[in-house]
């Protein structure tokens, strides 16, 4: 059992001052200091100008319970204040490689919604809130805004790490007060700026998203508003280089738009297209190509990037079955999660994962586990329970989450929550750190 300790978060110290870079490697995200043997490809382009990184408010994270070598600490997301939405986390943050890690909170608002990044230092365990959306973007009061950040956030071969916004809500949305449809951001951790790529995929919004092995290309999944009962978008193709888009594929089979997968076999991206299958596209060509894999649900809920080795473990939804599929084609079923997953954290060789089932507010009702598997013996394992540290030392109902990052020994969290006297499981947003993982 873990010991809940009563603490709270405090003021911080504001944003680091690390000139740290990191740049992709293949499929491994990898960190150069100023003397350090990596460095930012020769070939990137200057950053953007952009608007420049700010404290607007920074807590420092509190140890919430230990046992046996793991340690919990947390601390609510220092947001601007209250609002008529859903403070809430829909997406998934990303580990820069040099302690830092950036995430996102949104207000789930239709008109003037509003989302805010966040970075987390593990140098002091501090979270600051550094930029929003509506200051980066254009927008007059009154128009239709940003109130989520979605899909996942993803870092190219130059360490700039790409964001979509999407629509809080779809209710009366309206093309007008500089929305124009959601938007791509480039936020770059080296010069400490953000600055807007515009609505890539036109009047559609954002919700996944993934990167090519090489770091060079985005592949966004996009839906349109007015698509009624069953969604239909298309595949929106960025160049990270060029700063353009170099292909859109309409495939009307696509559904879920929750996960992008790198397939092991082409090296496309895959995506579902129901009846527990995927289709793959060929960023270059655009060309699309059914794949021979039967999912064990319906429908790709989230996905690892490539191990070394290329095998991918994904999570399916209705229902939710964790599998893998290997370089030669294969897909192996691993096992039930233990209720609806949406993130599955890995370490780099692809050793273990890590997830929190039940996402969707009710991890509080099956006791908030973080979970553990070896992946070459198939063994769950119980990390830790958030339920009596959330309750004991927090007075918050862990919902569960939608971002797990393993980074350097640690497993980063943001966990959506409710007060005590409300199972909802959402209203205000945690970031947890588990170390010693």
């Amino acid at each position: 059992m873990i010991v809940p300790l009563l603490a709270v978060a405090c003021a911080g110290n504001g944003l680091s001052d690390s000139e740290t870079a990191t740049t992709m490697v293949g499929t491994t995200t990898e960190s150069s200091s100023p003397g350090g043997t990596k460095a930012v490809p020769g070939d990137c382009p200057a950053p953007d100008d952009g608007v420049a990184w700010r404290d607007d408010g920074t807590v420092t994270l509190a140890q919430i319970a230990s046992e046996d070598g793991v340690e919990v600490y947390a601390a609510e997301y220092p947001l601007p204040g209250p609002t008529d939405g859903l403070w809430s986390q829909w997406g998934q943050g990303i580990a820069l490689g040099d302690g830092r890690h950036l995430s996102a909170v949104g207000d789930h608002l239709g008109v003037d919604g509003n989302s805010h990044f966040f970075v987390y230092d593990s140098a002091d365990r501090t979270l600051t809130r550094f930029a929003d959306v509506l200051s980066t973007v254009p927008h007059e009061s009154g128009g239709f805004g940003y109130g989520k950040i979605h899909a996942q956030m993803v870092m190219d071969r130059c360490g700039t790490v790409w964001a979509a916004t999407y629509w809080g809500t779809r209710d009366d949305l309206a093309y007008e007060g500089g929305y124009e449809g959601d938007r791509l951001l480039a936020i770059d951790p080296r010069g400490l700026t953000i600055s807007d790529h515009g609505a890539i995929a036109g009047e559609y919004g954002i919700p996944t998203m993934t990167i090519t092995t090489d770091g060079a290309t985005v592949v966004a999944g996009s839906v349109d508003v007015e698509s009624g009962d069953v969604d239909r978008g298309v595949l929106t193709v960025f160049d990270t280089s060029s700063g353009e888009v170099v292909n859109r594929a309409d495939d009307p089979r696509q559904e879920g738009f929750r996960a992008l997968a790198i397939d092991p076999v082409s090296g496309g991206v895959a995506y579902s297209i129901g009846d527990a299958s995927l289709a793959a596209l060929d960023p270059g060509s655009g060309q699309i190509t059914d794949l021979d894999l039967t999912l064990p649900g319906w429908w790709l809920r989230a996905v690892t990037r490539p191990t070394p080795d290329g095998t991918v473990y994904g999570v399916t939804d209705d229902e939710p079955i964790l599998f893998s599929t290997a370089g030669d084609g294969s897909l192996e079923e691993l096992g039930d999660p233990g209720g609806t997953t949406t993130s599955l954290a890995m370490t780099p060789d692809g050793a273990t994962l890590f997830w929190m089932p039940e996402a969707h507010g009710g991890a509080w009702e099956v006791g908030a586990n973080i979970m553990s598997m070896d992946t070459a013996t198939g063994d769950m394992t119980e990390v830790v329970s958030l339920l009596d540290p959330f309750e004991e030392a927090l007075g918050l109902l862990p919902g569960g989450t939608y971002s797990a990052v393993y980074d350097q020994g640690r497993l980063i969290l943001g966990v959506n929550a409710s007060a005590l006297d409300d199972d909802s499981g959402f209203g205000t947003v945690v970031l947890v750190v588990v170390e010693g993982v």
